[in-house]
């Protein structure tokens, strides 16, 4: 196999793995981002072995990697938004439930 199928091949692979993260992430499932990470690393030095000037048919599948991973983000920060929303409004009870529940000052 080719420096480029297997660079098409891992770029497809990836773009699933992406995909299903982002499901996930939507879903409300904790996401270990690491194999991604990895295998994005992976793929970038696969990618040094295409000879020069080749690869020319790949350069599509990287955008829609890149859109790909651009998503997951939105995903991200979309979860990451809800979960600050639901941690302001605790803590908002929190800080009502100590307002009203100190000790008296000054002995009493």
């Amino acid at each position: 196999m080719t420096a480029e199928a297997r660079v098409r091949r891992d770029i497809q692979a990836l773009a699933g793995t992406i995909g299903a993260a982002r499901e996930a992430v939507l879903a409300g499932t904790e996401v270990d981002l690491a194999p991604l990470r990895d295998r994005a690393d992976a793929l970038c030095a696969l990618g040094t072995e295409i000879a020069p000037g080749g690869g020319a048919e790949i350069k599509p599948l990287l955008v829609g990697l890149i859109d790909e991973f651009d998503r997951l983000a939105d995903a991200l920060r979309a979860r990451h938004r809800e979960i600050a929303g639901e941690m302001g409004g605790s803590q908002n009870r929190r800080r009502a439930h100590t307002a009203y529940h100190r000790a008296p000052r000054g002995g009493r």
